[in-house]
């Protein structure tokens, strides 16, 4: 168990599966080695897996509340909230004073954009646990969405007495500013978060290959294709930070169903990001093109590029909502959207801009830059076959 144990730790979860299932059919003690192995299943978001796994320990200990935990987070995992919520509300009659567990019922309703009922949990969490910091994140996010705002700002502040670096309250803080009216307060906070990359219109190499220039949409192909091989395996190797795609700050799997990843301009001098960096110069130099043919832009400077994300589209997912990329007051720094499309997808998964009547088709390398207003409205279809993953971030003005 202390191999197991050890491997776990440093995230080697298919190795610890596949021990566990050498030692389970030998050792008496099969209940704890069962356990780490569903825990390991979940850590790689095979969730069914590790729930089949809790149900099997539950048959034979019923009142195991700390089973019961896990088999709601892991029903959580894959929106089954209904039993989520059974789970936790029967760990918490075996042992009620759990407060892991009811910050877990206040997640659980928040994901469900049940922010009454999540706020009700989530409230007694900053009571019961003041320093617990993610109790003030996702409080200040369900008031947010509640609309109270100045409720929301009081949260922020106070979690940010127990942690001042906290980057989740101080960019939550930021949106509060801004829905405040405090629009500059809130920018510049957000910007000294995550930091930002700004563009040089001057420095105009022309290594990527322009493709077209059509109804504003301006197609490249970019230099160096290997760099999207670097950010799928970028993707593929950080389970841990992959997210569900969000719409509006929430999980709509109607309209979006992507997992994502955001990555921040202050981590591009990290080792671990050079290759971001290297897309960034990429992206300035395409911008600089797109710029030369449609020059009234030259008469602005001050573009940057916040933080971007990386998507990753399975068979079946899409973001079918039809969208543009400036629609708030959240967002409306944004001038340009662009995207990379990292990989050739099989089937599916084409962008259409609706208004043009466009429809592209993913292409290893094709790099799409795009006005942000809704002119240029538009959506992903399913992916029908293979996986699609893409990179994708905006362009500002400060």
């Amino acid at each position: 168990m202390k191999k197991l144990k050890e491997l776990y730790k440093k995230k080697l979860f298919q190795e610890v599966i596949d021990l566990c299932e050498t030692e389970i059919s030998t050792n008496q003690d099969s209940i704890n080695y069962l356990e780490i192995m569903a825990d390991s299943y979940i850590a790689l978001k095979k969730n069914i897996q590790g729930i089949e796994i809790y149900e099997s320990i539950m048959k034979e200990n019923k009142e195991n509340f700390e089973i019961l935990n896990k088999l709601g987070i892991a029903y959580k995992n894959i929106n089954n909230f209904k039993k989520a919520e059974k789970n936790f509300l029967k760990s918490l009659e075996i042992k009620p004073d759990q407060w892991s567990v009811i910050f877990n019922l206040g997640i659980t309703h928040f994901q469900n954009n049940n922010f009454k009922k999540a706020g009700l949990y989530l409230e007694k969490i900053t009571q019961i646990k003041p320093d617990f910091i993610l109790g003030y994140i996702f409080y200040g996010k369900t008031l947010f969405n509640l609309k109270s705002f100045s409720k929301a700002e009081e949260i922020y502040k106070k979690g940010l007495e127990y942690d001042s670096y906290s980057e989740d309250l101080r960019v939550g803080l930021s949106d509060v500013y801004i829905k405040l009216g405090y629009t500059k307060l809130g920018r510049d906070l957000l910007s000294k978060t995550h930091g930002y990359v700004k563009l040089n219109l001057e420095k105009n190499s022309n290594i990527n290959k322009v493709l077209k220039f059509s109804d504003f949409i301006g197609e490249f192909m970019l230099n160096d294709i290997n760099l999207c091989n670097e950010v799928i395996n970028f993707m593929d190797d950080n389970i841990d930070l992959q997210r569900s795609g969000l719409v509006g700050g929430k999980i709509n799997n109607d309209i979006k169903k992507t997992k994502d990843i955001s990555i921040h301009p202050k981590k591009l001098k990290l080792e671990s990001h050079i290759f971001f960096k290297k897309i960034i110069e990429n992206i300035n130099d395409m911008f600089c093109q797109y710029t030369n043919e449609y020059k009234f832009l030259k008469k602005y400077y001050d573009y940057r590029i916040p933080t971007f994300n990386i998507q990753k589209y399975d068979v079946n997912d899409h973001y079918k909502g039809e969208h543009c990329e400036r629609d708030s007051d959240l967002n409306n720094s944004r001038y340009f959207a662009w995207m990379i499309y990292l990989n050739d997808v099989k089937s599916g998964g084409k962008t259409c801009f609706t208004n043009q009547s466009i429809e592209i088709s993913p292409k290893k390398g094709k790099v799409l830059i795009w006005p942000s207003d809704w002119t240029h409205s538009h959506y992903a279809s399913e992916v029908k076959s293979g996986e699609k993953f893409i990179l994708t971030g905006w362009i500002e003005r400060n």
